[in-house]
């Protein structure tokens, strides 16, 4: 019986990372940010430093512009980030390394591409603008 036990412990230990500490799967991270097409928001007054994570609901990109959060079905901000705005393309995804609860200004957001996961690039992030969507046409 105490060789089975042995024989066990032997294989978890097996299974364990090297450090000992057990690591989330790769991409566990990961936010998907669907392709939208290109509009362009009306900022409207407020203005936000930070922004807590638990409370965005969803993110789009809206190419070469920004990246926007949508807090609540009425409240919506966009970061039109620091240089490099010309890298936020359609079916991007966003990956965020955050070191607490705040997705603040000045934050990196390393872009992915949509279909390999490989990293495209990064950009930082400015103000949080709060704003208005650009009204959908009906058809």
């Amino acid at each position: 019986m105490s060789r089975v036990l042995i024989l066990i412990a032997a294989a978890f230990q097996a299974m364990a990372p090297a450090g000992g500490t057990m690591r989330h799967a790769p991409g566990a991270d990961l936010i998907f940010v669907p392709p939208v097409p290109d509009d362009q928001p009306a900022p409207v007054g407020g203005e936000a430093e930070c922004l807590a994570l638990d409370q965005v609901r969803a993110t789009r990109i809206i190419a070469g512009t920004g990246i926007v959060y949508k807090v609540s079905n009425h409240r919506q901000f966009i970061n039109r980030v620091r240089g490099q705005g010309d890298a936020l393309t359609d079916g991007q995804v966003l990956h965020i390394r955050s070191k607490g609860p705040l997705l603040c200004a000045g934050d990196v957001v390393y872009l992915l591409d949509g279909l390999t996961g490989a990293s495209v690039s990064f950009v930082g992030l400015g103000r949080f603008e709060r704003y208005d969507a650009p009204v959908a046409r009906r058809r």
